[in-house]
Order: structure tokens, then C-alpha cells, then sequence
């Protein structure tokens, strides 16, 4: 049995999925988290997603990045990644320039990963940005993957 809490905070609603056999928690700093996220992108704020990037690094379409060329990608705005996060129709910054009405639900996958994911009525996308716990710190498992 699934159900959904719903929270709402400023312009979007945080919702929690959960099943019957999932604790739901409120967590202020995953909220603040997904908040904060949805702000980088309309401002093309990259040092918030380099402050979520563990020194190993990240995979992104099952490929494996270091943090320093991360940092390179999303200083280039000709970049795979810059593109997929700031410019053209497709980007994260265009759903959310046009999603006003953002969901956002915060998916526990693990005891220390997280999914939060964007939705809109105004669009048929699904945006997800997923965390892992390292030693009690959240970093970026990816960058923003869409459906």
C-alpha cells in the first residue's frame, strides 16, 4: 500500500512517498536540500553542486567524473552538462522556468540514499537528482536524470 504525505513550502509541494513498510521521516535538511537545488539551477549556480560532489567523484550516465572535471563541465557553457542543466528546451533550468507548480518527492531508496524528484502538471517530465549518505554527509549519486 502506497501513500503520500504533502508539505507545502513557498511555490512547491514536498511530498513524501512511502510504502507500508517505509518509516517516513521529515527531513529539514533533504527539504532544504531539494529547495536549494531547484534555486542552483535558475540562478546557474555551480558551486552548489560542486559542494555535493565527493572527491571521488560522481557517475552520470554510467560514466564516472572526478570532482575537478565536474568543475571543468560545468564551467563550459559548450559542455554536455552545462547544457543539460542550463540551456535549451530540454535542460533542468527550462522544466523549472516552466514548471511553477513543482512537486517535489522525497523517495527514501536506502537507509543512505534518497531521491528527490521534481514534477509539474504542466509537463510530462520527471526530473530526479539522488543523494548518497557517506559517512553521515549527503552527496550527489548523479546530476539530475530525467524521464
Amino acid at each position: 500500500m502506497k501513500f503520500f504525505i504533502s508539505i507545502i513550502f513557498g511555490c512547491f509541494i514536498l511530498t513524501l512517498a512511502a510504502n507500508a513498510e517505509t518509516r517516513i521521516v521529515v527531513d529539514p535538511l533533504l527539504t532544504g536540500m531539494a529547495i536549494e537545488a531547484k534555486a542552483a539551477i535558475l540562478k546557474n549556480d555551480n558551486a552548489y553542486f560542486l559542494k555535493y560532489v565527493a572527491e571521488e567523484g560522481i557517475v552520470f550516465a554510467g560514466n564516472s567524473y572526478s570532482k575537478e572535471k565536474i568543475q571543468s563541465l560545468l564551467n563550459d557553457n559548450h559542455s554536455w552538462l552545462y547544457k543539460h542543466l542550463y540551456s535549451g528546451k530540454s535542460s533542468i533550468k527550462h522544466f523549472f522556468d516552466a514548471a511553477k507548480d513543482s512537486n517535489v518527492t522525497i523517495s527514501q531508496r536506502s537507509s543512505n540514499a534518497v531521491a528527490i524528484i521534481y514534477s509539474s502538471k504542466n509537463s510530462k517530465r520527471i526530473i530526479q537528482n539522488c543523494y548518497i549518505k557517506i559517512s553521515g554527509v549527503w552527496y550527489l549519486e548523479g546530476i539530475f536524470s530525467c524521464e
